[in-house]
């Protein structure tokens, strides 16, 4: 489990979005779009995407608070070293902490299953 998130955990740039988007495997849930693409370095690196078509500021927010605290409580199922755009679709929207933990840490546990 980590504590928070430190820069090495978090996809900052617009480019590295852009890469795993189009050339990683886009793993589909029910509210998610997961994009993973495998890591040259030890660590995993996530990267969230909430776009306004989910809603305003406020829920674009609260999304982006349960997805950081879903895969912080789940990190210890990662196994392997990715990097990963997690998309939010619209029926996020309504979505709470429960219906998010499931989705991601059903996604972390496939995870490993990946080939590299």
């Amino acid at each position: 489990m980590i504590a928070s998130w430190t820069q090495e955990q978090r996809i900052r740039k617009r480019r590295h979005f852009l890469l795993i988007q189009e050339s990683g495997v886009r793993i589909k849930s029910l509210d998610f779009l997961f994009f993973v693409l495998p890591s040259n370095d030890d660590k995993c690196r996530f990267g969230l995407t909430v776009s306004k078509k989910v809603g305003n500021a406020v829920v674009r927010n609260r999304i982006k608070r349960l997805l950081r605290e879903a895969i912080r409580s789940n990190y210890h199922a990662i196994d392997g070293a990715f990097e990963v755009v997690v998309v939010a679709k619209r029926s996020a929207r309504n979505m709470d902490f429960k219906r998010c933990s499931t989705q991601v840490s059903d996604f972390l546990e496939g995870l490993e299953c990946r080939p590299q």
